[in-house]
């Protein structure tokens, strides 16, 4: 089915009852939407990046705003949701990091802010170009055969930076054989356990409850009982803050004054070959992850997409988003499925969601004062957990275990050793357990002697009398009788009399 035909197959109908429809299955699923934001932002601008975290969220949020507004005017989905996604800010936060750690090495008292976010920023332009080229080109599909394990590798690597992470925002500690620091601290543990037995609950409820609001009801519900949790304890807002429950109250320097500062500060660019393969594979990741999020939606929806457009749209979407100052994004399966579930069907429903974004700019650095860090520890604990089942566990059906071997290779590879080492790695796998699996495969189907099929060469009356007379039972050889094998060349009639 062409894109056109998607289209005007689920246009939503004009009228002010659509039109309201559109709008609230936008605000519906804005809820989703700033829970990730916020906890992409905390993923990201962690550890030496904490103090930042208030223009973390506003950049979230100015992220989700851009690439809101270009996917849902561009995409053949007309309730397309874009915004920050689990692989792409697992990426994101990977190279933030290894980026903050070379720059604190060389200088402690750098700001930060200054360098991370313009090198992210043209990361997503980089990634936007690479998604539009590779569509002008047709990749699109040629992408569909990249080795399945090798994606599953790559994808399954992320869900466990996203568990790194969701550890990282509750602890303030690396999950890690060198940090143990945080077993000793009985407030830490207290917090890891409650973020863990509510991913748990988020885990076993939307198993349970398939309804699109689901989730955003739990995420609400989770922070309104954390919140009386601390009244019932005689905690007040500032003493939750203090001690660790909720995040601190984060001053922003807004977005525009952030870019007006960046001009002065000049780009440590030997670095850029120390971040090189962190920045390449984040580009891979985020084109792989929208053309695995957009065929989730072909499955889910029942409609075929046209990936080159797809692959069009997310790429000027990241564009646009790195121009004004945000980073890698991609489309969202879940968050697409959650408002179309809540009866949407037009794209005035992903324009609210992106509204809802912009207003997020400003309000959400004094917005995340008042979350508990295990409501959105938990959601990040949840997501990495969910995409690490989804491709180790599920894939342990889909693949031999060689394949099955190959993939976890990959993901030890790419954790302990980074994404471009299991790149190259994967690919090599990929590729000998491809030919592996091929060259087991036996090009012979079926095998006839001549008493159940016979050649169309004509024989005179004594060899057929001789062919005739020979018992059943023996079997003739090769040079006696010819023999017909399927899935090989067929045999001329010199090379049948040969025989």
């Amino acid at each position: 089915m062409a894109a056109t035909e998607i289209e005007d197959g689920i246009a939503a109908p004009g009228g002010v009852r659509a039109a309201l429809t559109d709008l609230l299955g936008g605000g519906v699923c804005s809820v989703l939407q700033i829970s990730y934001c916020l906890s992409y932002a905390a993923l990201i601008f962690s550890g030496p990046l904490a103090p930042y975290l208030g223009d973390g969220i506003s950049i979230s949020f100015l992220t989700a705003a851009m690439l809101g507004v270009v996917m849902a005017l561009g995409s053949a989905f007309p309730t397309m949701i874009g915004g920050p996604d689990g692989a792409t800010s697992a990426m994101v936060a990977a190279l933030a990091a290894l980026l903050a750690e070379h720059l604190v090495t060389a200088d402690a008292s750098a700001d930060l802010l200054l360098v991370i976010v313009p090198a992210l920023a043209v990361l997503a332009v980089i990634s936007g170009v690479f998604m539009i080229v590779l569509a002008r080109l047709r990749g699109g599909r040629a992408m569909r055969y990249v080795p399945y394990p090798v994606i599953s590798g790559f994808l399954g690597a992320t869900g466990w930076l996203i568990v790194r992470g969701a550890f990282r925002v509750i602890s303030g500690h690396r999950l890690g054989l060198d940090d143990w620091g945080w077993l000793s601290d009985q407030r830490t543990l207290e917090q890891l356990v409650v973020g863990a037995a509510f991913a748990v609950v988020i885990a076993l409820t939307t198993r349970r409850i398939r309804a699109a609001y689901a989730l955003p009801l739990l995420l609400v519900g989770g922070t309104l009982i954390a919140h009386l949790g601390f009244a019932v304890a005689g905690l007040s807002l500032h003493d939750a803050q203090a001690s660790g429950w909720t995040f601190a109250p984060q001053p922003a320097r807004g977005v525009l004054p952030l870019w007006s500062g960046m001009t002065s500060v000049s780009f440590p660019w030997h670095l850029v070959p120390e971040v090189a393969g962190e920045a390449i594979a984040a580009v891979l990741v985020t084109a792989i992850g929208a053309l695995v999020n957009v065929t989730a939606l072909e499955v889910a929806t029942q409609r075929e997409a046209d990936l080159e457009r797809e692959l069009k749209v997310i790429g000027l979407a990241n564009l646009v988003a790195g121009a004004a100052g945000g980073y890698i994004g991609s489309a969202s399966a879940s968050r697409t499925l959650l408002n179309e579930a809540s009866g949407s069907r037009g794209r005035l429903s992903g324009l609210t969601v992106a509204a809802v974004a912009t207003l997020g700019v400003f309000a959400g650095p004094g917005l995340i004062g008042y979350l508990p860090k295990f409501v959105l520890g938990a959601l990040l604990f949840y997501l990495g957990a969910d995409q690490l089942y989804r491709w180790l566990v599920v894939s342990w059906s889909r693949l031999s275990r060689t394949e099955y071997i190959a993939l976890l290779a990959i993901i030890v590879i790419t954790v302990n050793f980074g994404f471009v080492a299991g790149l190259i790695i994967g690919i090599v796998i990929g590729c000998t357990t491809f030919a592996y699996s091929a060259a087991r495969i036996n090009s012979i189907k079926f095998e006839f002697d001549g008493f159940e099929l016979r050649s169309t060469l004509d024989r005179d009356r004594d060899e057929l009398a001789l062919l005739a007379a020979r018992p059943r039972n023996l079997r003739p050889q090769p040079a006696e009788l010819p023999v017909l094998r399927i899935g090989q060349p067929a045999l001329s009639s010199h090379q049948d009399a040969a025989r």
